[in-house]
């Protein structure tokens, strides 16, 4: 009887050669226990993996609305989640086609769904080439995964008050859903589409009270990601600018206004 070795994630198994065509593996009982923990364990990561590509992912789109492959890969690498290549990506992104609901795949790059064309983000492209993209940190991948906004920052805070003096929690609630939606991705702010988005969650603003809603609003949009900025706030890339023209010694500042 002839004995061959055999290596599996390390371990050694040794064949019994019966035939000299058939092998009959005898494997230990405490081995093959073994072997099974470790393939459970690399099936667990697996999926853990692929949990935190698709939260990343989705809180990506909510920031850039349309994203390259290459970015997805440097913010990864930037928030510290270790190593994925290329090849790693497209093997989740073939694994997983029911993410396609959420978002669409054209020419390497990554499209909310809403998009109805690729006409559309490429218009998109077009219009913020130079821009530099926002760089999230882990902890607003958490935020961003669910929301286009951060409900922490006090111009959001003042928003919602505003809305449930006017109206009921969950009337806030769903306006405030559209709202970061409508903050992200429509290239121009003006006050008709957002009343009209209150209305259509039976928000009715009194003309009395238009003034506040509108220097609240304003101060929600500029403190909100928009997809035309790449992820980047209107305040944020206003206070660069700033920044830029103190440094060249010019004192003409630009004034802000987002709401048209």
């Amino acid at each position: 009887m002839n004995f061959m070795e055999y290596n599996h994630y390390g371990w050694g198994f040794l064949f019994i050669e019966e035939d000299k065509e058939d092998f009959i593996p005898v494997i230990p009982k405490e081995i093959a226990k073994k072997l099974g923990e470790i393939e459970k364990d690399h099936v667990m990561n697996k999926s853990r993996r692929y949990k935190r590509i698709s939260q990343v992912l989705k809180a990506l789109i909510h920031l850039y609305g349309v994203l390259e492959e290459e970015q997805f890969l440097k913010v990864w690498e930037e928030i510290g989640e270790g190593e994925l290549s290329a090849a790693d990506f497209h093997k989740y992104l073939a694994d997983h086609p029911e993410e396609g609901r959420s978002f669409r795949i054209f020419d390497g790059d990554i499209l909310h769904g809403t998009f109805e064309s690729p006409i559309e983000a490429a218009t998109l492209k077009d219009r913020r080439k130079g821009k530099e993209y926002y760089i999230p940190s882990k902890a607003e991948i958490e935020i961003f995964e669910n929301h286009y906004s951060d409900p922490k920052t006090k111009e959001y805070k003042d928003v919602y008050a505003f809305l449930e003096k006017n109206s009921t929690a969950v009337q806030a609630d769903r306006a405030m859903a559209q709202l970061e939606f409508f903050s992200a991705s429509s290239a121009k702010k003006d006050l008709d589409t957002i009343l009209s988005i209150l209305a259509d969650s039976g928000i009715i603003i009194e003309k009395q009270d238009l003034t506040k809603l509108g220097d609240r609003m304003t101060e929600f949009l500029n403190h909100s990601p928009i997809w035309e900025n790449k992820g980047n706030t209107p305040q944020s890339l206003y206070d660069k600018t700033v920044e830029d023209i103190k440094d060249k010694g010019n004192g003409n500042i630009i004034h802000k206004n987002i709401i048209q």
